[in-house]
């Protein structure tokens, strides 16, 4: 599945956008999962990049793409690599969104390991105005920008966050 959203689509996208008569900007929707875990509380986009598992590896790949496809056609491009997206109607049901969710139903929050993992949470309509931005702005075109809050938070501080609004709520490790 993975694959197939991922790299196909990508690949699908490109080859339709490199026989277009007109001009336009090509931003790829990458991950800040490309990094693998975070070295450091801030990210640069020139980073080391050695994802972990399957999702971030394919990323980094669908970017590799998004550049043969800028040097051989053309096309104008940016890469975006959002962080740890949160909002109303999370359909993806990320960490964030599992956490409140467990809280409202009274349910215990799972943590895994000991909540020393940090992310990088960023507002869902931030990351609409980044992608905005980087659709538009003409200085964009073929750069990689991440799109995060710019301060990542350990998973255990989120919890004791909603604890305080919810204080019977279990946190289980």
């Amino acid at each position: 599945e993975a694959f197939n959203s991922i790299l196909d689509s990508t690949i699908n996208i490109l080859e339709i956008v490199r026989d277009f008569d007109h001009p336009c900007r090509v931003v790829y929707t990458s991950s800040s999962m490309v990094y693998g875990d975070f070295e450091t509380d801030l990210v640069s986009e020139s980073a080391q990049k050695k994802p972990k598992d399957i999702y971030g590896s394919f990323k980094l790949c669908g970017e590799i793409i998004i550049e043969g496809y800028k040097q051989r056609h053309n096309i104008d491009t940016a890469v975006v690599r959002p962080s740890a997206v949160y909002g109303p109607y999370d359909g993806n049901q990320r960490v964030l969104y599992k956490f409140i969710t467990s809280a409202i139903k009274n349910e215990p929050i799972i943590i895994d390991g000991d909540g020393s993992m940090k992310l990088d949470f960023t507002f869902v309509d931030d990351a609409a105005y980044g992608f905005y931005l980087v659709s538009t702005h003409e200085n964009a075109s073929g750069e990689i920008f991440n799109i995060t809050r710019g301060k990542a938070e350990r998973l255990i501080d989120v919890a004791e966050i909603l604890k305080k609004y919810f204080p019977d709520l279990e946190i289980i490790h």
